[in-house]
């Protein structure tokens, strides 16, 4: 999905943001905006029965959406972030837990794995799963 994805914004002629459902963003064939690409990550991690948050934040170029998955414990994000970097074959592969005010850690499935790419200021929890 992530080396597939072709970046759209949303129609001009729209005053506000348009969320395109999971299913229309794989009929269009992975296209959207960050917004779309959160959307339909968190479709795919619920889809296996994890759990998932859309975050929004703002920066520089103005508004970002993105999907984090829930991993837990600061134990388990270590865990977890071993077994990316091996995955990816890259020991220093930058990956940067969000952190709850619950203190679970969260992992950025933004544009690029680990990484937030834009949150600068005015966080804002768009979307959670229900917790099971």
């Amino acid at each position: 999905m992530f080396s597939n994805w072709k970046y759209i914004s949303d129609p001009t002629i729209l005053r506000d943001d348009y969320y395109s459902k999971a299913d229309r963003t794989i009929a269009i064939g992975l296209a959207g905006d960050c917004d779309d690409f959160s959307v339909l990550t968190a479709s795919c991690v619920e889809s296996i029965g994890g759990i998932a948050r859309i975050m929004g934040g703002f920066c520089e170029g103005g508004g970002h959406a993105w999907c984090e998955v829930f991993i837990g414990s600061e134990e388990h994000f270590d865990k977890a972030t071993s077994y990316i970097r091996d995955f990816y074959n890259d020991k220093n592969k930058t990956i940067i837990p969000a952190i709850d005010t619950n203190g679970f850690y969260w992992l950025s499935l933004d544009w690029n794995l680990g990484e937030f790419t834009c949150n600068d200021r005015d966080l804002v929890e768009l979307y959670i799963s229900k917790l099971k």
